[in-house]
């Protein structure tokens, strides 16, 4: 990354997606030259190809098959078909020159390339798509129908059970009120009831005794006047 970063002065950007194809071209003013050679630098430098002056390539390891040149020697074009991400990188040709038994180099004056190469978007096949299943309306209803059904139901049942628990309360209470004949607690109707069943006796008591007399003493008018 250092050296890709390094050699970015006076290069132009070109992008591209998987698949797609970039061309380089490479040209020089020196005439006679007997080779050039097409690199490829990201982290470390990389031979593409090389071209003899024969005008014979022969593509590197990666990209067999897929570099393609055409044109002259001095002013060729250099095509990379099929691209990937691993090609994002930057492209020079450098010529070559046999001079006795030294090799001159020329950079070619196009100068070089920054290559950026990205993704495909997938785009769904047809009849592939994963498709989410809708809700039936109906089933949403029903189902909503028997939530509120149910909801209905309990709450009657709870007020059911309520009312039941606050009568049989009452009961209890009801049933422990006792009134006592001595304090004269209770109802009217209950008191005077009471005090005339006591009172039957003792004039029962009283008639009888009167009775007697009448037969003893028949003469004996107090008993008379009392009936």
């Amino acid at each position: 990354m250092v050296s890709l970063c390094a050699g970015l002065s006076g290069e132009r950007i070109e992008r591209r997606r998987e698949g797609e194809k970039i061309e380089i071209p490479c040209s020089t003013d020196q005439l006679n030259q007997d080779g050039m050679h097409l690199y490829k630098s990201y982290d470390q430098k990389q031979e593409v190809t090389f071209l003899n002056e024969k005008m014979e390539s022969s593509p590197r390891i990666g990209f067999a098959d897929r570099v393609q040149i055409t044109g002259g020697l001095n002013k060729l074009t250099a095509t990379i078909t099929n691209l990937t991400i691993d090609d994002t990188g930057v492209f020079w040709c450098q010529y070559l020159k046999y001079e006795g038994p030294k090799h001159h180099y020329t950079d070619s004056k196009d100068g070089q390339i920054l290559l950026v190469v990205t993704g495909v978007e997938r785009c769904p096949t047809p009849g592939t798509e994963s498709h989410t299943p809708r809700p039936d309306p109906e089933v949403q209803m029903s189902t909503l129908l028997i939530v509120s059904a149910i909801t209905v139901c309990s709450l009657v049942l709870l007020v059911l059970i309520i009312l039941i628990i606050g009568v049989k309360h009452c009961c209890a209470r009801k049933g422990k009120y006792k009134p006592g004949p001595e304090t004269g607690v209770g109802l009217p109707h209950h008191r005077s009831d009471s005090v005339y069943e006591q009172m039957r006796p003792q004039r029962a008591t009283s008639m009888s005794q009167c009775s007697g007399q009448v037969l003893i003493n028949p003469a004996y008018m107090p008993c008379r006047n009392f009936t």
